[in-house]
């Protein structure tokens, strides 16, 4: 099996895989009992591990091809692998050096220099809007960790009820996401009901309807072309949406680094550390929420760097700092 690993040049201090993919950014990954990681990407399924000695990245992928009526000529593999290389870099923004962000924003904030060292290698993940939007739905006043591990079997009754059959593998079966048009059916509600998603079936299926209905064909990846403001705007009118729940899907999936999505650990953090006039207020309204998010995108304009881009490294480090799961996790 290890002799079929592709290999993608990476390092601990840059990738952290099994951190990034449990800290309830996105619900497609299952933890197997050899340590891998396998999930759902695009048109395959692929089975991800890191390298203990290296850190670089490793990855599988398997896909199912339609008949054909003439045979094909088979790709060069080397095409292939750089296609799937690409992907997953991509995928896990491995083109954004987290090392030289932390360092800069150390400089602004010293304190954050030895919270990065303890949680090097987290990063935001670049997912597909469509996905990354609904999973946020169903995922929605849940907490962690059980967010992360009691919505999964939601996450995979969506799938398996409304998206595509893809393959089966060591015998199980995957599905590829449900197409937004399959959302908006108006049966979607009760029966995501009769699945256990309570009053999300709603804002599930009324978000899709009203995308589908009232957007045009790609509407949602042409945020990422919008600003900030304009995808924010946006999304907060689709049903179910709230303001952080559209910064997770702006910074996750629609390329908004400078997007701070505001939970209880964030807001915690906040008033005790960055904005201590913030401690005697009991509760995290519309105005302090926008006070907050703008204080941390706009760090470091004194000194000419513009730090809201580096939100992208920075946030996961000051969220996972918070959990109590990865307090005492070791320096890399």
């Amino acid at each position: 099996m290890k002799s079929a690993w592709r290999i993608i040049p990476s390092s601990f201090s840059e990738l952290n895989l099994e951190v990034t993919l449990t800290c309830a950014q996105s619900f497609r990954w299952s933890k197997l009992e050899d340590g891998t990681f396998r999930g759902v990407l695009g048109d395959g399924v692929w089975t991800l591990s890191q390298c203990p000695d290296t850190g670089n990245l490793l990855y599988t992928v398997t896909r199912t091809s339609a008949p054909q009526k003439k045979p094909a000529k088979r790709p060069r593999l080397a095409k292939v692998q750089n296609e799937d290389d690409s992907k997953l870099r991509d995928y896990f923004n491995l083109d954004v050096g987290l090392e030289q962000l932390h360092h800069n924003w150390g400089l602004e904030d010293p304190d954050y220099l030895s919270l990065s060292k303890q949680h090097s290698g987290i990063r935001i993940l670049r997912q597909d809007p469509v996905e990354n939007l609904f999973s946020f739905i169903c995922s929605s006043n849940n907490n962690i960790p059980r967010q992360h591990y009691r919505s999964r079997p939601w996450w995979k009754k969506l799938c398996t009820h409304l998206g595509p059959a893809l393959l089966e593998l060591d015998g199980h079966q995957f599905h590829q996401f449900p197409a937004v048009e399959a959302l908006a059916q108006p049966d979607v509600e009760p029966l995501l009901r009769k699945l256990g998603f309570g009053y999300r079936a709603k804002y599930i299926q009324q978000s899709a309807a009203k995308i589908c209905q009232e957007r045009e064909p790609g509407w949602l990846m042409g945020l990422r072309d919008a600003t900030y403001e304009e995808a924010h705007a946006a999304l907060i009118k689709l049903p179910g949406i709230g303001a952080k729940v559209a910064d997770c899907i702006c910074l996750m999936s629609l390329d908004k680094w400078e997007a701070v999505p505001l939970d209880i650990h964030m807001w915690n953090l906040a008033r005790r550390q960055y904005l201590p006039h913030l401690q005697s207020h009991k509760s995290l309204t519309d105005r302090t929420y926008r006070e907050i998010g703008e204080s941390l995108a706009q760090s470091g304009s004194s000194s000419g760097r513009n730090l809201g881009n580096m939100l992208v490294g920075a946030h996961e480090v000051l969220f996972c700092g918070e959990l109590k799961q990865f307090k005492n996790r070791k320096a890399s």
